[in-house]
């Protein structure tokens, strides 16, 4: 009984360690940038990505401390930080960009 417990114990342990670096490895990152052409609650369309929105999707506006999806309106300029993870692409932080296309463009 206590060799199981040891060998549980080293089994827990083994795979605390390595579970970071699994969920580390199947998530990578791209941008997509430019202006919203649609939006609705379950994606955006920005350039010529359309891109599900993730569960915890952060919106940075300036002067807003807790901005959220209904502050970003359908010609505004954005860009959105994506993830792809587990074969699907989904959008992580929003940042508004302004109204009309930025002049370093």
């Amino acid at each position: 009984m206590k060799t199981v417990k040891i060998n549980l114990i080293r089994l827990v342990t083994l795979i605390a360690l390595l579970a970071p670096m699994a969920a580390a490895q199947s998530t990578s990152f791209y941008i997509e940038e430019g202006e919203i052409y649609s939006m609705n609650h379950k994606k955006i369309n920005v350039g010529d990505s359309v891109i599900k929105l993730g569960p915890n999707v952060k919106v940075e506006y300036p002067g807003k401390n807790k901005a959220s999806l209904s502050d970003l309106k359908v010609g505004n300029y954005v860009r959105a930080h994506i993830i792809m993870y587990s074969g699907g692409d989904f959008v992580d932080k929003i940042e508004y960009l302004g109204a009309k296309l930025p002049s370093n463009y």
